[in-house]
């Protein structure tokens, strides 16, 4: 796999997190998915006119 820019931005309890497309998105939820404890997170939305992804993973000390 090829290294793709990912941007994070911490919101209290979640995190707002933004990748350089959709396949890398959904690959990145998945290994998420599998390394910690969170099991959900928000839908996927693209960015109009981009190719930019965005969603919001909840997380807590656990997680870190």
């Amino acid at each position: 796999m090829k290294a793709f820019p990912v941007w994070l931005r911490p919101l209290g309890s979640v995190c707002r997190v933004r990748v350089d497309g959709i396949k890398n998105a959904q690959w990145l939820l998945d290994r998420l998915g599998r390394s910690f404890v969170f099991k959900t997170a928000d839908p996927m939305n693209e960015e109009g006119g981009s190719s930019y992804c965005t969603f919001r993973v909840a997380y807590n000390s656990q997680v870190l």
